[in-house]
């Protein structure tokens, strides 16, 4: 046997390698590695209310910082509470009609007949004017019981949490709602 050429190949039978055929335009255009995605640990699912005022948002916030908790934990703490409250009956709530929709929070004031919308046209409100709070962590059946109480009361999603909240934080301020903390046990690695 003669010496072996680089195009020999021994699984061919001593034949020559097969080239590929011409590359299409596609698999010419170099792609992107894709990066990583950054390590997140913990509920990822983000909850916006519309309508909750920035001081509900604000007193969450407070009584997270106390317990040294993300402000996630205490509006789910406050918005299940709230929801057992309305179950249990303890918590009534009772929509009144405001401007032509359901409300929880009627306008104080308001009456029915100082309301005249100019040359017959309807009000537009701002779409951005309401304030609005995110909390991560809510788990998906409490959103849900959130949406079907809000859905049976013919309400605004964000009002009914706004209600739930403000229950939840003034039984918490009165002292008739503790919350414990608890330790969650971590260790540490180099290796994910």
């Amino acid at each position: 046997m003669g010496r072996k050429s680089v195009w020999d190949d021994d699984e061919n039978g001593g034949g020559r390698i097969s080239l590929p055929g011409p590359l299409t335009v596609l698999e010419q255009i170099p792609v992107a590695e894709q990066k990583r995605s950054a390590t997140v640990t913990g509920p990822q699912n983000v909850t916006t209310y519309r309508g909750v005022p920035v001081e509900v948002k604000a007193r969450v916030a407070l009584a997270a910082e106390r317990l040294g908790v993300p402000a996630g934990e205490v509006a789910r703490y406050l918005l299940e509470y709230g929801l057992q409250a309305v179950e249990n009956g303890a918590l009534r709530m009772e929509p009144t009609l405001a401007e032509g929709r359901r409300t929880l929070f009627p306008p104080s004031g308001w009456n029915a007949s100082s309301y005249v919308p100019v040359n017959g046209a309807k009000r537009r409100k701002k779409k951005g004017g309401a304030a609005r709070v995110s909390y991560r962590g809510i788990p998906d059946e409490t959103v849900q019981a959130v949406e079907a109480l809000a859905s049976r009361l013919v309400t605004p999603i964000g009002e009914v949490a706004r209600r739930l909240l403000e229950f939840g934080l003034e039984a918490y301020e009165a002292g008739n709602l503790p919350m414990q903390t608890y330790a969650v046990v971590m260790k540490n690695t180099l290796y994910g």
